[in-house]
């Protein structure tokens, strides 16, 4: 909870650039490029959808709060996978909750650490994950 840079989210656009020796702090979630220019540091994440990631002599610290664990659906085995629409995840009850969806669809988890999925349970129109 409250203003941290876990969750501190910053949707452009187009792309973005921290100036020389700039502090950033939060989560920059660029449709194109993102720039550290020079000494800049940055207290998140730093995700470009379509182009790259340039750094020059930055530090990058990945605040603690983030999982690291992201659900992705596709409508085949296949994909092309993307952010699952409606997924919350509670990372203190260690819970995913997925909308159901009415059709056929495939999941996957992507973690920075070992999941397994403890328990599977249908609740107010939800699909419960449980995991450890």
């Amino acid at each position: 909870g409250g203003a941290q840079a876990a969750n501190i989210f910053w949707l452009v656009g187009s792309s973005a650039t921290l100036g020389t020796n700039s502090a950033f702090k939060g989560n920059i979630l660029a449709d194109q490029s993102i720039t550290l220019m020079t000494g800049a540091t940055l207290e998140g994440r730093a995700l470009a959808r379509t182009g790259a990631v340039a750094i020059d002599g930055n530090t990058i610290t990945i605040p603690s709060a983030i999982s690291g664990l992201v659900l992705e659906s596709a409508g085949a085995v296949t994909g092309p996978y993307a952010d699952t629409p409606g997924q919350s995840v509670d990372l203190a009850a260690k819970v995913i909750s997925v909308p159901l969806s009415g059709g056929m669809q495939y999941y996957r988890i992507r973690s920075n650490t070992a999941v397994t999925i403890t328990g599977i349970t249908i609740f107010g129109g939800n699909v419960l994950l449980t995991y450890h």
